[in-house]
């Protein structure tokens, strides 16, 4: 063949194998068609396998064959364009210079460790903190950087409360913040008491009675001039009359500053105010033992009305603010379950924790601890005005007018009291915890003077489930309330310090340090870097030739065919039918 430069464009035609590209398009139906028949044939085994849903009968015993595909005929066509370029280059360069050579080696070793001890979380104030476990029924101790702290106590509160106050201030322990966790004793414990003096709830028992009487009143609208002055009579002794004002929230002050003037002591709670305040202690989330009766009362009178109630929690300081905002949702918590304890339905309260928003809003200068912060408000959700108010001994609410007591009254008026009766007859009645009754007895105990107080009951009966070691409950009075723990809860402890000196921690009998203060953390690395560089430079003589060629070929083709079916060859199917009719052996 001559070279590709010196061809005609005939020749270049002649060897583009035009009849072997036709050829294949050829090949391609007749092995199209061998594959129509090697399919027709695999069919049989469909058709002449016998079928239950046939009757036992085949597809081919029913009368239906395979069938077979046959081209009738194929049309091709097809065209190409041929292009042909060749180019022819010669090209001879020389260049001569000096030469210059520099070559050096270099090495550059580097190690470098570090070590350091940080704590396990850190803040905006660089305080580190530590958890620790403990379980309700430990009587063990913590060990802080050598020193030793024991639980004592006669019930979970008592020693998780207690340990908290030794530690805080020790070992450079700024903060130690105790949060409780328990799950639901099951089953929910039960009483024999069937007038409502006993509410039983999955971690409580409370009792209800006792105290002093107090009451609400109601105010919804200003009386009109026809109406005023409008009289409330606490008792057959005691009454005020109040003239009208020129707002509804005048109106209630007036009423709320006419009481306060007699014996009985009066608090003005604003539409959309607050409805009770619990203040609590620095870095607990324990109610007091003054808020009892009052949260007692307070969920009494939402029960009674199908009151819901939003539940905010507030805490005060800076440093810490993630624990912070831990501890504001544990003493909205606390009140929460207080309220259940009492009657309260759950799905009526909404807990919401704030953290330090408030405390910052108001601009108290940094570390300065803010009673006013450490608080939770009840959040009623009613559009009136009441007032709260108070009798004692002497004073007992009794007749009351306006009354407005039953459910569907409306205006202004007395909407709830608080009864005090004596729960004397709760003695030796019962109260049911997991299988095992305890005999309820109002004796006078440590700490709770008055006998067949609601305080006196909660108080002998927690010393008698944590007396029972069968029972598996621990239990913890607060007020009126039994608070109960199933064996294996425990409660948590925060411990937070601002120093950066290395604090160890260790714990014995239930007690189990789970997050340590301290972590450390040690990196190094070795960096080398070896390298060899020659630069060389001299005289080249250079000679190039070349050739370029570039041919294009395109085109297009086509087959156009038509596909029918025929009959399966008869011999095909009189040898299918033989081997049959031969019990399909062969």
């Amino acid at each position: 063949m001559p070279d590709l430069e010196d061809m005609t464009p005939g020749q270049v035609l002649a060897e583009a194998s035009v009849a072997d590209f036709i050829k294949s398009l050829g090949l391609s139906i007749a092995e199209a068609q061998k594959a129509l028949d090697e399919n027709s044939v695999n069919q049989m085994g469909e058709f002449i396998t016998a079928r239950d849903s046939l009757g036992g009968k085949s597809l081919l015993d029913m009368g239906l064959m395979p069938a077979f595909y046959h081209y009738q005929h194929a049309d091709i066509t097809c065209s190409m364009q041929l292009s042909l370029r060749v180019e022819k280059n010669i090209g001879v360069g020389v260049n001569i210079g000096g030469s210059f050579s520099d070559t050096s080696t270099s090495n550059d070793s580097e190690t470098s460790s570090s070590s350091s001890t940080e704590s396990g979380s850190s803040t905006r104030t660089q305080t580190r903190s530590a958890n620790v476990d403990i379980n309700v029924a430990s009587q063990g101790a913590l060990t802080v950087g050598g020193q030793n702290f024991p639980l004592t106590g006669d019930s979970p509160r008592a020693r998780i409360e207690g340990l908290a106050d030794a530690i805080r201030g020790q070992q450079d322990i700024t903060r130690a913040i105790p949060i409780q966790n328990c799950t639901p004793v099951t089953p929910t414990p039960t009483t024999s008491v069937s007038d409502g003096k006993v509410v039983c709830s999955p971690n409580a028992v409370a009792f209800i009675g006792g105290g002093f009487e107090n009451g609400l009143i109601r105010i919804s609208r200003n009386p009109g001039a026809a109406q005023s002055p409008e009289t409330y009579r606490m008792n057959g002794s005691t009454s005020v009359d109040v003239t009208r004002s020129n707002t509804v929230a005048a109106y209630a002050a007036k009423v709320k500053d006419a009481i306060n003037a007699t014996a009985f002591t009066a608090v003005h709670i604003a539409a959309g105010d607050h409805f009770y305040r619990v203040f609590f202690d620095v870095d607990k989330a324990f109610i007091r033992s003054n808020d009892d009766a009052p949260l007692r009362n307070l969920a009494q009178f939402m029960k009674k009305m199908g009151l819901s109630a939003k539940v905010n929690g507030y805490a005060s300081r800076t440093s810490s603010d993630s624990h912070n905002q831990t501890l504001s949702e544990e003493r909205a918590k606390a009140v929460r379950n207080r309220l259940i304890a009492n009657g309260v339905d759950p799905a009526k309260l909404q807990v919401q924790s704030f953290g330090e928003d408030r405390w910052r809003s108001e601009g108290v200068p940094d570390g300065l601890e803010s009673q006013p912060h450490r608080v939770v408000e009840i959040m009623v959700d009613t559009p009136d005005h009441y007032i709260w108010v108070d009798g004692d001994d002497a004073n007992q609410l009794d007749g009351v007018t306006p009354d407005k007591l039953s459910a569907n009254s409306r205006g202004n008026g007395w909407v709830f009291l608080y009864d005090a009766l004596g729960l004397d007859g709760l003695n030796g009645q019962t109260v049911t915890i997991k299988g095992q009754s305890f005999q309820l007895d109002g004796a006078s105990a440590s700490g709770t003077p008055v006998a067949n107080s609601a305080e006196a009951f909660a108080r002998n009966l927690a010393t008698a489930v944590n007396g029972n070691a069968s029972v598996q409950v621990q239990a913890s009075a607060a007020g009126n309330v039994t608070n109960l723990c199933n064996q294996g809860d425990s409660y948590r402890m925060i411990l937070v310090t601002s120093s950066n000196r290395q604090i160890s921690l260790s714990g014995t009998s239930g007690v189990t340090v789970t997050e340590s203060f301290t972590r450390t953390t040690s990196s190094s690395g070795t960096r080398e870097n070896t390298g060899n560089r020659t630069v060389a430079v001299g005289a080249s003589v250079d000679v190039r030739y070349a050739r370029q060629f570039e041919m294009n070929v395109t085109g297009n083709s086509s087959i156009s065919a038509r596909l029918v079916s025929i009959p399966a060859p008869p011999q095909f199917l009189d040898t299918i039918k033989s081997f049959l009719d031969q019990g399909g052996e062969g």
